[in-house]
């Protein structure tokens, strides 16, 4: 428990108020629970231990009294010092303002960058896509021209081929050409 009796640290004075204050607090909790216990040894008519509740009583508000008194003067030099950060933020007002400005354009551009950068990854995931959308369309392409090339060298070689076969070599070849003129054009 802080005793606001003592010295306080040299804080800054606001932090002394501060600790003067839960010093306070802390002595008014002990203050309201040693008056029940007076109450209690009132009712009961144990003189004896009421009379050194009182006592107690006594030596806490001398305690309070004196943190009142504490809170008082520090509350004094706090209260100065506010009213002249209040000028000084006043006074630079104008810098906070400009400072306000360059962080805001800071943000602007480091959102600007932060959506390239986004862009770029969605355009990689892209390209990724693509390259293999591009490696299964070359497969394709690799198995339909050897169908397309095995069944060139059966129409030359059978003499008799069917016309399922050419139906099928001709749809291969207009196939091919489909991809070749979606690549080029």
């Amino acid at each position: 428990m802080a005793d606001i009796e003592n010295e306080p640290l040299k804080y800054p004075k606001i932090l002394e108020l501060g600790e003067i204050e839960s010093a306070i607090n802390l002595y008014l909790n002990d203050y309201k629970t040693k008056q029940k216990d007076y109450i209690q040894s009132v009712k009961s008519g144990d003189t004896i231990k009421a009379a050194k509740d009182l006592a107690d009583l006594e030596v806490i508000n001398n305690i309070l009294l004196s943190g009142v008194g504490m809170a008082e003067s520090t509350m004094g030099e706090v209260y100065p010092l506010g009213i002249e950060n209040q000028r000084t933020i006043q006074k630079q007002n104008p810098q906070l303002r400009q400072m306000a400005r360059r962080l805001n354009k800071q943000r602007i551009s480091l959102d600007k960058v932060i959506r390239e950068n986004q862009d770029i990854e969605g355009e990689e995931q892209s390209s990724e896509l693509e390259s293999k959308s591009s490696y299964v369309k070359y497969i394709f392409m690799t198995i339909l021209l050897i169908i397309v090339a095995a069944l060139t060298v059966r129409s030359f070689i059978v003499p008799n081929s069917n016309s399922i076969d050419t139906i099928i070599l001709i749809a291969a070849i207009f196939t091919a050409l489909y991809f070749l003129f979606k690549k080029v054009f």
